[in-house]
């Protein structure tokens, strides 16, 4: 109930609100429901049955979009005490371990870039490229504590057509958000864990029947991570045909 009702009141603080000046406030709450709305991801694993695909915590985390596309919330924050935080949405964090402890091989990496690149080129733009960037960016590090809001980031700044093809259950876009489901879940914070190899189990069941060698050896990273066994059955909804 309670849940609800700050959810309420944040969504409403954001349309009638958004130019009180209200920011630190603001992206403090969307922090907390996001994570709040993540916790809930094993019991909500049904809800995809119901028609949309794309995770109730997925939308909770994009509306930081709001509070950073508000030029009056921006520049509030950027003159504020969550101004490290607001650098990793708009791109500007630098961090001195980009040589920490990997969690998956280059050659793993390489692999998955070079598969969501396959049938694209200079012509055609690739709808993958710079969510792969951030999340290569990730991977190459040690998952630590202090990484968190790179993570949250991450979810809150997917362009909307790639969110566009996680609603279609696009196999390519499901990869990426099984690695990142995977890599979170090596964090083990408190909100994280259980969660994020829910999700990462969900995603496995949907790609395992796929007979694409390519995708069967990408999906050993996220499966192996999240403790996914090959048996398990389809779990994401079919996606509406166009007929």
């Amino acid at each position: 109930m309670h849940y609800t009702r700050s959810l309420q009141a944040y969504s409403t603080e954001l349309v009638y609100e958004v130019e009180k000046g209200n920011a630190t406030a603001l992206l403090a709450a969307s922090g907390l429901l996001a994570k709040l709305s993540f916790i809930n991801t094993p019991l909500m694993s049904a809800e995809a049955a119901g028609g949309d695909p794309i995770p109730a915590w997925i939308r909770s985390m994009q509306g930081v979009k709001t509070i950073m596309q508000t030029p009056k919330l921006r520049q509030e924050l950027e003159s504020s005490m969550l101004l490290p935080i607001v650098r990793h949405y708009k791109g500007t964090a630098v961090d001195d371990d980009e040589f920490g402890d990997s969690q998956v091989s280059d050659g793993v990496i390489v692999a998955l870039k070079e598969y969501c690149a396959a049938d694209f080129n200079y012509y055609v733009l690739n709808p993958y490229a710079s969510v792969l960037a951030r999340l290569e960016r990730m991977m190459l590090i040690e998952p630590t504590h202090e990484k968190i809001d790179r993570y949250l980031a991450f979810i809150a700044t997917l362009e909307p057509s790639f969110i566009e093809l996680l609603r279609q259950m696009e196999t390519r876009a499901l990869l990426i958000l099984a690695y990142w489901c995977a890599s979170l879940s090596l964090i083990q914070q408190w909100w994280t864990g259980p969660s994020a190899r829910a999700e990462c189990r969900r995603i496995c069941a949907f790609l395992a029947p796929n007979p694409d060698p390519a995708v069967q050896g990408l999906l050993k990273f996220p499966a192996a991570t999240c403790g996914f066994e090959a048996e398990s059955t389809r779990q994401l909804p079919t996606p509406p045909s166009d007929g």
